[in-house]
């Protein structure tokens, strides 16, 4: 009998929200959140924040889920869901063998055997046509609805994961979402109690702001720095972009512009499509001010980067500093576009010439000359941080790499900003404009 009332009075202090403080003093989630909007603005978040890396449709060659950042076992789901939609299609577009293996493969063997997709599913092999052919198909309008109906579903399930985890602003659950894509639901629940551990919160208690969320995560090892001050992790980017391009009254967010592409570079009749891998560093480095079209109406994306437009767009990048003194390079005209830029970069230790005497401005520049011309701009401006390893490896040209070069490429891979192509670093290879601006773009999003 005695242990009959207890139990009795345990189910009446639960049905009272007697213990813990999460649900029962709430509204419901249904009655509390706008999903769609949320959706719609987690989707914006994802876009303008995670663009830089682990994509389809910009810069990294890996194959993904469109405009935002998943690993292998989501482009796995996203492809299936592409089959099942449009077999024909399908089958056409990526080939009888990777058609099969991707309506064959089960997902929890493929996540377990590690494939991880990082710049084009390397861990598999998968041959560069198996890649374009799957960039191809999600590029497609099945595959961009398919994308669309994927992110709504995962945001939706992050969201009301944060919420059943006692997070109530939306700027909060923005956040959270943004940390579940990161860690997945099982690594962002030791990430939610060290936040609370630091907010000194009990595992009940609400945390009720996004700058409640990001303080915590500022306190813990997530994020070493304050937001406002040097650190510039993905979380604090996340923050940034709430925090400046998303605004709400009491908690609600409005977008200030809805998640639909405005293209800067819509003047330029030779723009890749949207959905190009191309197009968002084009549009970047055009709306940065950093590049600037070969004419009133074209970009020129697959014309060649010379190396007096490349120190040319470094010298942007710092603000186009004042310079005293003259070139000391022959090849150097004066009042030429390139002419301050080649001094400034030249008195920092930032480009060689040539030769004693010669620049080469017209020269193409090379895939090795990019990453050497960056990472001494990245030491002039003291982010280049420190080299994880003194070795280049798992490259098969690596002996390729010129002397003047070697510790700029590992610090360009290891950064992510020069990637391999098929096993092949190509250090020799001159650089398109399109590829460059993507790098650039890379670089910005990492180091800016």
């Amino acid at each position: 009998m005695k242990h009959r009332w207890i139990a009795l009075l345990l189910v009446l202090c639960l049905s009272l929200g007697m213990i813990g403080s999460v649900s029962a003093a709430d509204d419901s989630f249904e009655d509390s959140v706008d999903l769609d909007l949320l959706v719609a603005a987690g989707i914006q978040m994802y876009q303008n924040v995670e663009a830089h890396y682990d994509t389809v449709a910009n810069d990294s060659g890996a194959v993904g889920m469109g405009i935002m950042a998943w690993r292998a076992v989501k482009a796995l789901q996203l492809l299936k869901r592409i089959c099942a939609a449009d077999p024909d299609l399908s089958r056409e577009t990526l080939g009888d063998a990777l058609y099969q293996e991707v309506l064959t493969t089960d997902e929890a063997v493929y996540n377990a055997n590690g494939r991880w997709i990082d710049y084009g599913w390397h861990y598999r092999l998968f041959t560069p046509e198996e890649i374009a052919a799957a960039k191809s198909l999600i590029s497609t309008d099945i595959g961009i609805a398919a994308q669309n109906t994927q992110a709504k579903e995962d945001i939706t399930a992050q969201v009301k994961n944060g919420w059943a985890r006692g997070i109530r602003s939306d700027a909060a659950l923005l956040y959270y979402s943004y940390a579940e894509n990161h860690y997945g639901s099982g690594g962002v629940r030791v990430y939610l109690a060290a936040v609370r551990k630091a907010l000194g919160l009990g595992e009940g208690e609400l945390i009720t702001s996004l700058e409640q969320f990001h303080a915590g995560t500022v306190a813990t090892a997530y994020c070493s720095e304050d937001v406002n001050g040097k650190c510039n992790c993905a979380r604090s980017r996340c923050y940034r972009f709430i925090k400046n391009d998303l605004d709400w009254d009491a908690g609600t967010p409005v977008l200030l512009t809805q998640p639909v592409h405005v293209c800067p570079c819509s003047s330029f009749v030779d723009m890749p499509a949207e959905h190009n891998w191309a197009h968002a560093g084009i549009d970047f480095v055009v709306e940065e001010g950093l590049f600037n079209g070969t004419s009133a109406t074209r970009f020129s994306p697959d014309g060649t980067m010379t190396r007096a437009m490349m120190v040319t767009v470094l010298y942007r990048l710092a603000g186009e500093p004042a310079v005293d003194g003259i070139s000391c390079f022959r090849d150097v005209k004066p009042g030429a576009y390139y002419e301050a830029p080649v001094i400034w970069a030249t008195q920092n230790a930032i480009v060689n010439g040539s030769s004693f005497t010669r620049f080469d401005p017209e020269g193409k520049v090379t895939r090795e000359q990019i990453a050497t011309f960056l990472f001494r701009y990245a030491q002039y401006t003291g982010v280049a941080g420190s080299l994880k390893t003194q070795e280049l490896t798992g490259f098969k040209d690596v002996a390729k790499v010129s002397s003047f070069a070697y510790y700029a490429m590992i610090w360009a891979t290891q950064n992510d900003l020069v990637c391999g192509t098929g096993g092949y670093l190509n250090p020799q290879a001159p650089a398109t404009r399109a590829e460059v601006a993507a790098i650039y773009m890379r670089f910005c999003n990492r180091f800016n």
